[in-house]
């Protein structure tokens, strides 16, 4: 039951948490894609912009547990940037992402949630598998402290970020009976890694609309106020003469950022899609093909 209850606060929590035209409508950085036959991709984007001074920037959807070839592939990619900016609520500066248990530290719940879904969907964790000891890294996000006191001054928690995030669902009549359906079957399917990434992946699919909800009309610590941060350091590398940078940030992060780089003048020239988590065709388990089977008929049928 226990683990039940767990996997029900990692969807709430996930809820919470590309050659193209030019566009006024937003961007998507997430999305899932299912196939003809079954099988299903959950995809993050890599949005590309410029401006007139010649600056280009890339932002770049960050799904935290994924399969290795994603993050081989954003490793290698991130060699190319001028700066390459990283999200962080660190203890301290220059201290390097590490996936290491820390119990004793705010928000280390988080931590362990992650670990949790990577070792229940055979992912690997973003901070075992991305190279952040590299020259052209730099840390763009709030320390703890500043975190922590930013959210006592707005009286901000992760249960009235949550609480935000229902309501607004709630207004849209979005029902979750058949998430919640979904996630049993998939708890006691005998693929329950596939199974689990399929329900889950659909989720991750929403979170940006979730994270509207989660922002407010005053803006949040945890979205809003980190994007200012990611923003600031942007500015200060552009005026130290970097012309091409890569803004590494969650998925859900990334729509109000986009909005962000608009009215500072840049627009939108291209987006790109990488896979995150390849999901295979469901099998049918043999109980399951039995189930399907025609009775046979019998004379009181016939």
């Amino acid at each position: 039951m226990i683990r039940i209850l767990f996997i029900f606060f990692i969807i709430v929590a996930a809820r919470c948490s590309l050659a193209a035209t030019a566009t006024t409508q937003p961007s998507n950085f997430i999305r899932y894609v299912e196939n003809a036959d079954g099988s299903a991709r959950l995809e993050s984007a890599e949005v590309a912009y410029t401006n007139d001074k010649g600056v280009d920037v890339h932002l770049i959807g960050a799904i935290h547990l994924a399969d290795p070839i994603y993050y081989s592939g954003l490793n290698e990619s991130f060699t190319h940037y001028d700066a390459l900016l990283y999200e962080l609520v660190s203890a301290r500066e220059g201290e390097l992402p590490t996936s290491q248990p820390s119990g004793d530290r705010p928000l280390s719940w988080v931590g362990n949630l992650q670990r949790f879904m990577r070792d229940h969907l055979n992912l690997v964790f973003q901070l075992d598998a991305i190279d952040y000891d590299k020259k052209n890294f730099v840390h763009a996000d709030l320390d703890i402290d500043q975190f922590m006191k930013m959210q006592a001054d707005r009286g901000e928690s992760m249960m009235t970020l949550m609480l935000r995030s229902a309501l607004q669902n709630m207004s849209k009549n979005q029902n979750s009976d058949a998430a919640g359906f979904a996630l049993l079957g998939a708890l006691f399917s005998p693929n329950q890694a596939t199974d689990l990434k399929r329900v889950l992946a659909e989720q991750f699919a929403g979170a940006e609309d979730a994270l509207e909800g989660i922002e407010g009309p005053n803006g949040s610590v945890i979205v809003g106020e980190r994007n200012k941060v990611a923003l600031r350091v942007m500015n200060e590398q552009i005026r130290k003469g970097k012309k091409y940078i890569g803004i590494f940030y969650g998925a859900g992060h990334l729509r109000l950022m986009e909005k962000s780089l608009k009215e500072m003048g840049f627009h939108k020239v291209g987006e790109t899609w990488r896979t995150a988590w390849d999901i295979p065709a469901p099998t049918i388990t043999p109980s399951q093909k039995s189930s399907t089977r025609t009775a046979p008929t019998t004379a009181a049928s016939k």
